[in-house]
């Protein structure tokens, strides 16, 4: 039911054909996306183990409408669409739901720019429900946690003390209906943010923003404590400079050093100096602020 929600809020109905791109041996999530298609009374295609290219020629062949897959693999459906001398509108997709794997604003628009479809995030575990712990509506303005199903809370993940609304910290779930395998308190070590206030969609749901980095992914320089997808998203912001980037962690005279290295845009040439000393000096200030 969860997974119906969570396909509802993405924009599927009853007259999408779904193709789920996930492993289904592997990935939790591959079989509640085809069960929750499959009680909103969508047509499904199962395409587990498939390369990107078959997968393209089978949402040609069969007008898939709803593509269900990690953002990842969205690009590099797009990339072989491309290289077929297709466009969008030969393979009639019209919304994309993902999960499996953060990203970006900027992959978002890629992938929506690319396939021509409205991206929507989803959120969910396998401890306690993948997909269906949240979904983000069409109107993107964070994940809508099903909060029948589930109490969400949001604690300090150093001291577990419980944090108001809007402030960002660790999430943690307590579940209502689960019989089999019931957990309270649960810590799931994502980094989030809880919002109450009204979504324009009309659901009273709370929701939740994009998941911003785990709690094991924390780096503390100098008594500066930051996670690399904050690094990922100043990035993202940055025309010239590629979203991803490397952080290396060396400590020299007795003092930690870090140095990011990312990667310019091909749509700068490296003879143009001036606009690279440029984007180094704009880089700085923004990861310094």
């Amino acid at each position: 039911e969860v997974s119906a929600r969570v396909l509802c809020a993405g924009g599927v109905t009853k007259n999408d054909v779904v193709q789920i791109c996930f492993d289904y041996s592997l990935f939790g999530g591959g079989l509640g996306f085809h069960y929750g298609a499959e009680l909103v009374g969508a047509s499904v295609i199962p395409g587990s183990n498939l390369d990107p290219a078959r997968q393209v020629v089978i949402a040609r062949d069969y007008r898939t409408t709803a593509l269900i897959a990690t953002p990842g693999f969205a690009i590099r459906l797009a990339a072989v669409v491309r290289e077929k001398g297709l466009g969008p509108a030969d393979i009639h997709l019209k919304r994309g739901l993902f999960t499996g794997e953060p990203f970006s604003e900027r992959t978002r628009k890629q992938i929506e720019d690319e396939l021509n479809i409205k991206a929507t995030d989803n959120y969910g575990l396998s401890e306690i429900a993948w997909p269906g712990v949240a979904g983000e509506c069409e109107k993107k303005k964070g994940l809508h946690i099903f909060e029948d199903q589930f109490i969400p809370e949001i604690i300090d993940p150093r001291t577990n003390e419980v944090l108001p609304l809007g402030e960002e910290g660790e999430l943690v779930l307590t579940t209502i209906t689960k019989e089999a395998f019931p957990l309270i308190r649960y810590r799931t070590g994502d980094i989030t943010a809880l919002d109450a206030s009204p979504c324009g969609c009309g659901r009273t749901l709370i929701r939740m923003k994009k998941v911003a980095g785990r709690t094991d992914e924390m780096v503390t320089i100098n008594g500066v404590s930051f996670f690399p997808s904050q690094i990922e998203h100043i990035f993202s912001q940055i025309w010239g400079v590629e979203p991803r980037s490397s952080l290396v962690i060396d400590r020299r005279s007795d003092q930690d050093v870090v140095e990011i290295l990312v990667k310019g845009s091909e749509e700068i040439f490296f003879d143009e100096m001036k606009k690279l000393q440029d984007l180094k000096s704009k880089v700085e200030r923004e990861i310094y602020q």
